[in-house]
């Protein structure tokens, strides 16, 4: 969603392939706050109005939290983490490749690779 709108807005961008690593993450969640106890309908997961999450990360950074653990705002029933540091991470691997082709919108997306996770 934030990459189209990002390459909807770069003059000139008329077809593009772009690559991307999938990244598997392992850390510490102990100091994250909990959105998930927030209703979907509270301002922070408004899809395109982002005042109240930008305050919210605001506040995050300044309590000095490891990051946020929230509902997803286009994959119901999915949950996202916003890590405010990588100071918590302890290990981060490759899994896979992942092919975006632009033609004046997302044409395409496809998984190039998968890494096997051991």
């Amino acid at each position: 969603h934030h990459q189209e709108i990002y390459w909807k807005n770069v003059p000139s961008l008329h077809f593009e392939r772009f690559i991307f690593r999938g990244l598997k993450c392992l850390f510490n969640e102990q100091a994250c706050r909990d959105g998930l106890a927030l209703q979907p309908s509270h301002a922070i997961y408004d899809a395109d109005d982002y005042r109240a999450a930008r305050t919210l990360g605001r506040e995050l950074r300044k309590e000095q939290r490891t990051g946020l653990r929230y509902h997803s705002v286009r994959q119901p029933g999915a949950t996202c983490w916003a890590l405010m540091t990588p100071q918590f991470v302890q290990d981060i691997i490759q899994t896979t490749h992942i092919e975006m082709i632009w033609n004046g919108r997302i044409a395409q997306v496809n998984r190039l690779s998968a890494v096997p996770i051991k």
